[in-house]
């Protein structure tokens, strides 16, 4: 099938067994904890066994079979540009709208700007480019997600968690010891200036105190960044997705200088299979937990911002860049087709990890009904 055949029938039918199971996984969830067969409890395990094994595994095996692909550079390109414009648009959204920090402008980045490489990558792609034309745009879409987008957004959510916690420790310690500077804290462990920290008790009792509980230290702004990016960067280095990105790259270019096993490719593609039930079920689950109506209305604007940006201003956006940078006219149909979908349920996965899950779930609920209007309008206007 050529491109120029991907009418908004055939889209739409290549596009129903998937949109139907998406709805039928998620159902199955809503009902076992209508049952009383699952609880947040069960979902929590289920998106850790997913966020720290099952997404590495698998991206470590798209990355360690696909070293041999040559990139197309001009559809890299367009794919780098559109994500640099969504976080033009995020970021003032967040500062000045919907708030949340780091972690909502991420939130925000990850929503309106994943592309799914699961339906659109797998399915639709495939169908309109055949043989190795298909993977080498395929392998391009994924892999600039996950060496451009899942490192950033890690680092970005562990910045966020470092200054909570330091925010957190400094009201403790403000609470329940007395600031000192470096000096005075030196001076103190040296024994050559006294703790004058309101205690009871003798000498001997505060110097005991003091080992057990030292006072707080002030450090200075540029030493407290630095901290908290370190703290940040050694959470990206230890996180799972990062350490099966490192590994299927060292692996699909040379290192070590054999193929890929088929079986081991063979066992991530199943564990791959089972993370597209398991977060449908997790976010059917989790939907059973809230209130619906009420958490619509509390997020309704964001949503359909988000998914605004999402479905229909991002699609012609990367049109009109892939136009602009020379990608081919054909190719230009792919990108328009993987920016133009909703964001994968894995999005859901990493926002539910860092506390975002309901503004997810019901992105990605309400998202895939709007698809089915989205899509075919976008590809009749533009191809």
């Amino acid at each position: 099938m050529s491109p120029s055949t991907l009418t908004e029938n055939q889209a739409l039918q290549d596009l129903s067994s998937p949109l139907i199971a998406i709805y039928v996984y998620i159902f199955f969830g809503w009902l076992f904890a209508r049952w009383g067969w699952a609880d947040a409890s069960h979902t929590s395990t289920l998106n850790n066994f997913l966020f720290k094994l099952v997404i590495p595994f698998l991206v470590f095996s798209e990355l360690g079979t696909a070293g041999d692909v040559e990139w197309d550079w001009k559809f890299v390109a367009a794919t780098f540009i559109i994500n640099i414009l969504v976080v033009l648009f995020c970021a003032p959204y967040t500062y000045f709208v919907t708030g949340g920090g780091i972690s909502g402008f991420v939130v925000n980045w990850m929503l309106s700007g994943w592309a799914n490489t699961l339906v659109t990558g797998f399915i639709l792609i495939p169908a309109a480019f055949p043989g190795k034309e298909g993977t080498i745009l395929v392998v391009s879409a994924i892999q600039v997600t996950l060496w451009f987008q899942l490192p950033v957004w890690i680092f970005l959510f562990g910045m966020d968690k470092a200054l909570k916690q330091q925010k957190e420790a400094s009201s403790e310690d403000t609470r329940s010891t007395p600031l000192l500077d470096l000096e005075q804290s030196e001076q103190i462990q040296r024994g050559s200036a006294p703790y004058t920290g309101s205690t009871s008790g003798s000498e001997g009792d505060l110097r005991v105190d003091m080992m057990q509980r030292p006072a707080a230290l002030v450090f200075p702004p540029k030493i407290q960044w630095a901290l908290i990016a370190w703290n940040a960067l050694i959470a990206v280095l230890k996180n799972p997705l990062t350490i099966g990105t490192f590994l299927g790259i060292l692996w699909g270019y040379g290192l070590p200088p054999k193929a890929f096993p088929t079986q081991l490719h063979y066992v991530c593609s199943q564990l791959g299979n089972a993370m597209f039930a398991c977060a449908l079920f997790s976010v059917g689950v989790f939907t059973f937990s809230i209130d619906i109506r009420k958490s619509f209305e509390k997020q309704r604007s964001r949503i359909f911002v988000l998914l605004f940006v999402k479905l229909i201003a991002m699609p012609f956006c990367i049109y009109y860049v892939g136009l602009a940078i020379g990608v081919d006219g054909e190719k230009i149909v792919a990108l328009v087709l993987l920016f133009g979908f909703p964001t994968a349920n894995s999005a859901y996965i990493l926002c539910k990890v860092h506390g975002e899950g309901e503004i997810a779930a019901m992105n990605l609920i309400i998202g895939n009904i709007c698809m089915l209007i989205s899509v075919p309008a976008t590809v009749a206007i533009l191809l």
